[in-house]
């Protein structure tokens, strides 16, 4: 349970209820806007919705129903997506990664899925992706890891003994972290091009650009309640942790002129109506390849930020902080080319001889 002060007279209020039958708690949240107590108030109301919902003998008797139905994959995928909406982590992205994983696995029968799985990933890891090229381990990891999380859970439901997906059968293929460098002058093109196209994506591009942050997870959902001394609250990052993001000053301009009656801090008008940028991806997509950079993604701009800020001199500590690492993972992220590292020396030196004059 937890009741958190983002801006003045607004609250977050968030719990987690276990009830009967159910073998993950329950999560609910909600924002209030007034005094703490109206917020403990609703706090108690989400936990009487839980309870009145979620116990008695019929909640059991319609699960015990359900689990002796998991008959084919399709069956374990939809119970593992009601498990992340109750858990309020189900997204639109992870819909639609499910979605994706029922249309190609879904027909298999669930005691048949060990044998039927292997010959598949073999079979897919073999074959070019849609873009032509052959797919990366990443995205063989992937697959077997969004399997085995539904398998897990139909572990938890009693409605498997084991999950057929082991680290012995199915090993994680070796990974190479991605290599992204982009020059000033590049970035400057980047961004030339983003005002001129679509410009209602420049301003969460521009801060990708200098702080390391998930796009659709963290700033595409995140509202202006979220925004508070200098700093934007991430409720929950991908590791479940609270994390904060600085506002860079040559941001604050654009922060603090969020238009009144708009709910999101970054956005785009139609019309009358504020919506989120749920165009990102494409928007982008336009857009790196107009400015001549057809290998760049989206998360990519994650990588640079990482790296400008150790070039900066950020301690580790801190950066772990502002990426909602719990272990250090700059050797990933960190990508220091020859002109960036050369470039860095000769920055170094010249401040050097201006303190020494």
């Amino acid at each position: 349970m937890s009741i958190k002060n983002v801006a003045v007279g607004v609250w977050k209020v968030a719990v987690s209820v276990r009830v009967p039958w159910k073998p993950y708690p329950i999560k609910r949240k909600a924002t209030v806007k007034g005094t703490k107590a109206e917020a403990k108030l609703k706090e108690s109301e989400l936990i009487r919705a839980i309870g009145a919902s979620g116990g008695g003998s019929s909640l059991k008797e319609t699960a015990v129903s359900t689990f002796n139905k998991v008959e084919t994959l399709q069956d374990g995928i939809s119970l593992y997506l009601e498990k992340l909406k109750a858990q309020g982590r189900l997204s639109a992205v992870t819909q639609r990664k499910y979605g994706w994983l029922g249309r190609e696995l879904g027909h298999i029968p669930i005691l048949e899925l060990g044998e039927r799985f292997r010959d598949w990933i073999h079979v897919y890891k073999n074959t070019v992706g849609r873009n032509g090229k052959p797919r990366t381990p990443a995205t063989v990891n992937f697959v077997v890891n969004v399997v085995k999380a539904v398998c897990n859970h139909l572990v938890e439901l009693e409605a498997l003994n084991k999950n057929p997906i082991t680290k012995a059968k199915f090993p994680t293929a070796s990974c190479k972290p991605r290599f992204v460098t982009l020059t000033q002058e590049e970035v400057d093109r980047l961004l030339e091009v983003i005002q001129k196209e679509r410009p209602d994506i420049l301003p969460i591009v521009k801060y990708m650009l200098m702080i390391p942050c998930r796009a659709f997870s963290e700033l595409v959902p995140a509202r202006v309640s979220q925004l508070k001394d200098g700093m934007i609250f991430i409720p929950t990052s991908k590791n479940g942790d609270q994390i904060f993001k600085p506002v860079p000053v040559s941001m604050a301009d654009y922060f603090a002129n969020i238009p009144d009656g708009c709910p999101l801090l970054f956005y785009r008008k139609v019309g009358e109506t504020y919506l989120p940028l749920d165009n990102l991806r494409h928007a982008f997509e336009v857009c790196r390849k107009k400015a001549g950079l057809p290998n760049l993604r989206i998360h990519d701009l994650r990588h640079i930020a990482v790296t400008n800020l150790i070039l900066r001199g950020v301690p580790v500590q801190l950066l772990m902080k502002i990426c909602g690492w719990r272990k250090d993972q700059s050797h990933i992220y960190c990508n220091i080319g020859l002109k960036s590292g050369a470039e860095f020396f000769l920055n170094m030196e010249k401040e050097a001889m201006k303190l020494a004059s």
